[in-house]
């Protein structure tokens, strides 16, 4: 009948928008994994943040160059324990107070921040140097909705530049005087 042809249809409509949303859902689910793949073979540091700071993604080497074992360990506590972990400093030696890190800076100005950030771990006492960048990410509203930070660990390079500045004054000390005296104090 007239009647159960318009039930088929109307069925059958519903189960091709449903078998639809299953093929979407799906192929949303393979980019996610793509993505999350992408970013764990990152070098550097990438951690991301919702508006009241939580953490929501953080890919290995975030979690190694924070001093934890694993994703997952890190994922575990606030940021606020995260961040308790170390002393920050300014380039200079200073403390940096929390909200001048450039993810509080991107979630609070909606703008980019980066910084050069010297920090001590404290379980182990190491003194670490890396380069932060924090981009919000905006809602339709232009409100920030998440922040996502990258870091690049620059202890090395800062140590080598603090050698060769060492060696350049140590020369110029020694070939200030040609009296053997001055030269040895």
């Amino acid at each position: 009948s007239r009647d159960e042809l318009e039930l088929a249809r109307t069925v059958a409509s519903h189960v091709a928008l449903a078998v639809d949303r299953a093929r979407a859902d799906a192929a949303l689910a393979r980019s996610r994994d793509d993505l999350d793949r992408v970013l764990q073979a990152v070098a550097d540091g990438v951690l991301a943040q919702d508006a009241a700071g939580k953490i929501t993604f953080v890919n290995e080497s975030a979690a190694r160059q924070c001093g934890f074992d694993s994703v997952s360990e890190l994922l575990a506590l606030p940021i606020r324990d995260v961040i308790a972990r170390f002393t920050l400093l300014d380039e200079d030696g200073q403390p940096l107070p929390h909200d001048r890190l450039p993810a509080r800076v991107a979630l609070r100005e909606g703008r980019p921040e980066e910084l050069l950030l010297r920090f001590r771990h404290h379980p182990t006492g190491e003194e670490r140097w890396a380069i932060t960048k924090a981009t919000p990410v905006l809602d339709a509203a232009g409100r920030p909705r998440h922040a996502v930070s990258v870091f690049r660990d620059v202890t090395d390079q800062r140590r080598a530049e603090a050698h060769a500045r060492f060696l350049a004054d140590a020369s110029a000390v020694l070939s200030s005087s040609l009296d053997e005296e001055t030269t040895l104090q």
